[in-house]
Formats: C-alpha cells, structure tokens, sequence
C-alpha cells in the first residue's frame, strides 16, 4: 500500500503557523483530501513529456511540473491549465476534473492566495475566458496569444489582483514564469501530497 503525507495548511487568517502533517486515504488522485475553493491553485508532478523541463526550470524548489486553476470547489473540481500533447506541442487551454488531472501524478498540492471570495472568484473567471488559447511551446513571456501552463496561472492570478504577484524569473539569460513562482509568493498551502 502506498503511504501518502498530506500537509494541510494552517486555517485563512493563521498566517504564519506550521502546517500540521497528516495522513490522506489512497485515494488522493480520484477526490482530493480535503475541499478546494475555486481560485485555488493546483499543482502536480507527473511523468510526461515536459516534466522534466518544467521541473528543471523552477528555481527555488523543483517539486512540481504542471499547474492550473481550480474553476469550482469541492473534492474533485474542474481545473483550467494549459496543457500540450506528450507527443507534440500541440495542445491549448483546457478544462479537466481533478482525478483526471491527477491521474498519473507522484505529487499533487493545492495553493490559496490569502484573499478574499470576490479575487478567488475573479481569478478563475480570469482562467475561464482564457480557454481554448493555443499552448505555447516556445514558452514566450512576451506573446501572451499563446501559454504555457505557469504563465497561464500567471496571466489569470495577476490580471485578478490587477498587479504583479507572480513575477517573470530570468534563468540563464531566458525570461520564464516557473512553476514555483506561481505559489512562493504570497499563496498558502492548503495541502502537499507526495508519494513515500
């Protein structure tokens, strides 16, 4: 049996307290263990064709290859992420539930920023008119017609806030948006979830 360790964040409004470790059901992949609130962030770390460029690109810490945002709430939300085929680069802006989304991860987590309903609310209405946007495989920072996934976070998070709260990072000379950028500045965990 797998052991899995969920980390479960410290309630809205504890800013600052240690999250507390607990133990999630075998289950994680098909109901998260414990409710999203739509504007969450999602996360995962699987095993397909951009997991390790993604990975490799992040700067601080390199857990996680694909991200996106949770559009309802529940234990199995719908997310909206950009996402290309594991064979090409050919892919766009999606909609997916949560067990799909998380089908073939190792790693799942879940990020909030520390807002009210009204910025979570307007975070996902930000991801949802991005639908159907081509994926970017270039991974331009500068031509925003086309996205790749933490760009897409990047794009609906900041047009909410109407300011920047994921930045650009420049790694050996390239303009990007990790994937860690889009939950090491400023969003709390609400769970971490990783296969021991």
């Amino acid at each position: 049996m797998t052991l899995l360790l969920a980390i479960a964040a410290a309630p809205s409004g504890a800013a600052g307290k240690v999250p507390v470790p607990e133990r999630a059901e075998s289950g994680w992949r098909l109901s998260a263990p414990s409710e999203i609130l739509c504007g969450d962030i999602v996360f995962r770390r699987g095993h397909g064709f951009w997991t390790g460029w993604f990975i490799n690109a992040s700067i601080e810490e390199k857990r996680y290859s694909h991200t996106g945002i949770a559009v309802s709430s529940g234990r199995d939300p719908w997310i909206i992420h950009a996402e290309a085929n594991d064979d090409s680069t050919d892919g766009f802006v999606k909609r997916t539930r949560w067990h799909d989304f998380q089908r073939d991860s190792t790693q799942a987590a879940v990020y909030r920023f520390p807002a009210d309903e009204s910025i979570r609310r307007k975070i996902a209405a930000c991801a949802e008119k991005r639908l159907g946007v081509a994926f970017d495989s270039a991974f331009s920072v500068v031509d925003t017609n086309r996205l790749y996934c933490s760009e897409f976070v990047r794009e609906a998070v900041n047009e909410a806030f109407d300011r920047d709260v994921i930045p650009i990072i420049e790694k050996n000379g390239v303009r990007l948006i990790t994937v860690d950028a889009c939950y090491l500045n400023g969003a709390e965990p609400v769970f971490r979830i990783s296969e021991e």
